[in-house]
């Protein structure tokens, strides 16, 4: 039998063509699933932004996927890395507060999305269309860093918004602001004109306000405000604040505001803060009975107003500022007072009050009389670098007072032999070499002590005096030419010495003499002490420091110690030893028209204590700086002119005149003025007089301006 073989094409195993088939079939029904995968992966181009997301993730223990499923689950994120693109930031549905403080785009349309949003930091110096943000209605707060956005109606729709910090341009409008009906804190950027809407955010009680004007001409405020933090660096007047019963709280941050003028608008205040100004006239004080609280720090005031009235005023500081006198204080019921480098030398206004806090650091105090009936029982009381050299009145403190006395002049602690175990007392940095009457147990601080100058023959044992708080007698540290057992120290033959007692004592030695071998001397001739002559300063302001010059650079052994004397028409103003030789007298009203005389007596060296005396200087009222005064704003009717003037000297006062074609114009003699229809054409200029009792009285008149037809 013949087998004939067909050619043709080979056929597969049956096995082999279902294989396939299911494989494609496989294939087919995975294909859905997995591109399902893709589209719900989120994607965020911008690298900080994920690595935001990232970190919250990690923070929140979460996922690390980026499934817009994971991603709504967030519900706060907080980025304060520069972002350059918000894509993908929409899918964060769950997100309830969000911080972004480094948008680097115009573009924050993503954000629109985040509907759920409830609070919002945002700041974006190129973002001009804030529009997208109208679609976050369910805001309740809403910070805004944004410069160059010139409108608030994006806001309009927030209704839900409590608390708004818009750093905007000052040209967006409050009144975009008025229907926001639950809003009770905002922070706005305003100018002369946006000032005049800030009365309609009905129910605010909080404002923080920043002007770019110099005063408050037209500003409004709603009639429910309870606090304002005003700022401006132009703002030099806040006589036309709004009236308002309401306020209770006021912060001025308006660094070259002079006068308090104007806060008496504000009637039931109970705090006041206007630290690190321009202070010169704070007499509207005189009228805020309900103050309890008052920051006046770091300003250029030289008196108070009569406060008597402040039956409530409680915490008052007035550091760093020109005050001579706490006077006015007298009878009020203080609890604080701050008046540290204040020139106040007299503690005597201050008695009867139970001060629980008393900070007089840094001034020329040289008495602690009655301090026991100006404190309560557990005061802290802090009088350091004063003048003061008995400490006698710390024995009627009650136990319990803490008191500061370091860097004073007191030698003598004889007086302090039964002082209460319950008084804290430093008296550190102060002049004591026997510290053996202190009680062993006493609270006392007593560190660094200047012995100051001694003179001792070269060879010759001496006992300096130094005693520790036991008795104990004390050596200076051990050092080439000195010698020392049990308090008696023995200086080789050497012009000066600095000598330490640990950290307790210090003091110079000038050594005379020697004993190796020894010398013939014969004792100079007494040399008169040079006469001083004097100095005013010549820089502002007046009256000045008044300084003395002394020559003893012919004298081949300097004074070891002296005493320098300022007298006004022969009578004793203040004396300095020792450390203070070229101190200065800083000169007050009372010296003006007087004569001013100081005198130096010297001790050691070639002078057996004589004394040289300088020609009386009389000081004259002074003469003003260069003043000048010029006129702002528009020259239209209706629109407000002001007048600016130079800087002038604490406690200057003064006084304006608006005059038309220079003729005075009646009733206008405040710092602003309001031309009339009847100005036009004319010219208007004005006349500022400033008066000071230091200075003779200086007037100028400003460039004239023509108001416009």
């Amino acid at each position: 039998m013949n087998v004939v073989r067909r050619r043709g094409r080979a056929t597969r195993p049956p096995g082999k063509t279902i294989a396939v088939v299911l494989s494609l079939a496989l294939a087919s029904w995975l294909l859905p699933a997995m591109t399902a995968v893709a589209v719900d992966e989120v994607t965020i181009p911008d690298a900080n932004l994920r690595a935001c997301v990232s970190a919250q993730l990690t923070k929140d223990a979460l996922p690390a996927d980026f499934t817009a499923a994971n991603l709504a689950t967030l519900t706060h994120l907080a980025c304060l890395t520069p972002v350059a693109d918000l894509s993908g930031i929409e899918v964060f549905a769950g997100v309830r507060a969000l911080n972004l403080t480094k948008v680097a785009t115009p573009d924050v349309t993503p954000l629109a999305s985040l509907t759920g949003l409830a609070k919002l930091y945002l700041t974006a110096p190129q973002l001009t269309d804030p529009s997208p943000l109208s679609r976050l209605t369910g805001l309740d707060y809403l910070y805004l860093n944004a410069p160059q956005v010139t409108s608030y109606a994006f806001a309009s729709p927030l209704i839900n918004l409590v608390t708004v910090y818009l750093t905007t341009s000052e040209t967006a409008d409050p009144h975009d602001l008025a229907p926001l009906t639950k809003l009770k804190a905002a922070r706005l950027n305003i100018n002369a004109e946006t000032g005049a809407n800030v009365g309609e955010l009905n129910g605010a009680i909080t404002l923080n306000l920043t002007t770019t004007a110099s005063n408050l001409a037209g500003l409004t405020l709603p009639s429910t405000v309870r606090s304002l933090i005003l700022s401006g660096k132009s703002v030099t007047s806040v006589a036309d604040l709004p009236h308002s019963e309401s306020m209770v709280s006021l912060w001025l941050d308006t660094k070259a505001l002079t006068s308090l003028d104007g806060v008496d608008q504000a009637p039931n205040l109970t705090f006041l803060a206007a630290s690190s100004l321009s202070l010169n006239d704070v007499s509207a004080l005189a009228a805020e009975d309900q103050l309890t609280k008052a920051r006046l720090s770091h300003n250029k005031i030289t008196s108070l107003p009569d406060l008597s009235g402040l039956s409530q005023l409680r915490d008052l500081d007035i550091s760093y500022n020109s005050l001579t006198s706490l006077a006015s204080l007298g009878g009020l019921a203080l609890t604080d007072l701050n008046a540290e480098r204040c020139p106040i030398s007299s503690l005597e206004p201050l008695s009867g009050m139970r001060l629980n806090s008393l900070r007089l650091a840094g001034g020329p105090v040289t008495s602690l009389d009655g301090i026991a009936n100006m404190v309560s029982a557990t005061a802290a009381v802090h009088i350091a670098s004063g003048r003061i050299t008995d400490p006698s009145p710390l024995l009627d403190l009650p136990p319990g007072v803490s008191i500061a006395l370091n860097g004073n002049q007191i030698s003598d602690v004889s007086a302090l032999a039964d002082l209460s175990a319950g008084v804290t007392v430093d008296l550190s940095y102060n002049r004591i070499r026997d510290l053996s009457p202190l009680p062993d147990d006493a609270a006392v601080t007593f560190a660094h002590q200047d012995a100051g100058f001694i003179t001792v023959d070269a060879g010759k044992p001496i006992d300096l005096g130094l005693r520790s708080i036991t008795g104990t007698p004390v050596c200076p540290d051990a050092r080439t030419g000195l010698s020392c057992e049990a308090g008696i120290a023995t200086f080789a033959a050497t012009s000066g010495l600095t000598w330490t007692a640990g950290d307790t004592f210090s003091g110079h030695v000038i050594t005379t003499g020697s004993f190796t071998p020894p010398p013939v001397v014969t004792p100079p001739p007494a040399v008169p002490v040079p006469k001083p002559s004097l100095r005013p300063s010549t820089a502002p302001p007046w009256p000045p420091a008044v300084f003395y010059d002394i020559n003893f650079s012919h004298w081949s052994l300097l004074p070891t110690s002296w005493r320098v004397d300022w007298y006004r028409d022969g009578t004793l103003l203040q004396s300095n030893t020792n450390t203070d030789l070229y101190s200065f007298h800083q000169a007050t009203l009372a010296d003006l028209g007087h004569d001013l005389t100081v005198c130096v007596t010297t001790y050691g060296g070639l002078t057996p204590g004589q004394t040289g005396c300088s020609a009386p200087l009389r000081l004259e009222r002074g003469a003003f700086p260069p003043i000048q005064a010029k006129i702002s704003g528009k020259p239209r009717v209706g629109k407000w002119l002001s007048a600016n003037t130079a800087w002038a000297p604490a406690g200057s006062i003064k006084t304006y005149t608006w005059l038309r074609n220079g003729h005075r114009i009646k009733g206008w003699t405040s710092t602003v003025y309001r031309p009339k229809r009847s100005d036009r054409g004319k010219r208007i200029s004005v006349q500022v007089t400033w008066r000071h009792p230091a200075y003779v009285t200086a007037t100028t008149t400003s460039a004239s301006v023509r108001i416009k037809r």
